[in-house]
């Protein structure tokens, strides 16, 4: 009998250089820590910053906040293949929820992301709010 595959889990953001980034560090740096049998990854719904590393105040707080290195993340774009590819998918914000559901296209597309989950996690990259 083999070794179980990894869960593959997929933070997803509007440009994928803020929020999912960071999000992806930091749940790598706990399954890390906690030997668990999973890797996470991110992307964006826009195609905004395609290849980019993350922003560098983003970088710059992740490694302030827990010492989380994301210097080799670029970014990639959210496609509709994702689903096939990620046993969960986590979205920063109902906006761009909406993006990753309209591309799905089964019902197990939309459990890939969990029922009861709603989050907002709105982005201060232009300003405090």
């Amino acid at each position: 009998m083999g070794s179980k595959p990894k869960t593959k889990i997929l933070m997803v953001c509007l440009g994928n250089i803020c929020r999912s980034p960071l999000a992806e560090g930091i749940m790598q740096q706990k399954i890390n820590a906690r030997s668990l049998n999973a890797e996470t990854y991110s992307s964006g719904t826009s195609n905004y910053h395609i290849s980019e590393p993350a922003d560098p105040r983003t970088i710059a707080i992740a490694r302030r906040h827990g010492g989380v290195d994301i210097t080799t993340h670029r970014v990639t774009q959210f496609k509709a293949d994702d689903f096939d590819k990620y046993d969960m998918i986590f979205v920063m914000d109902n906006s761009n929820m909406k993006s990753v559901l309209r591309l799905a296209r089964t019902e197990s597309d939309y459990k890939k992301s969990p029922p009861d989950y709603e989050c907002d996690l709105r982005s201060k990259k232009y300003g405090s709010s």
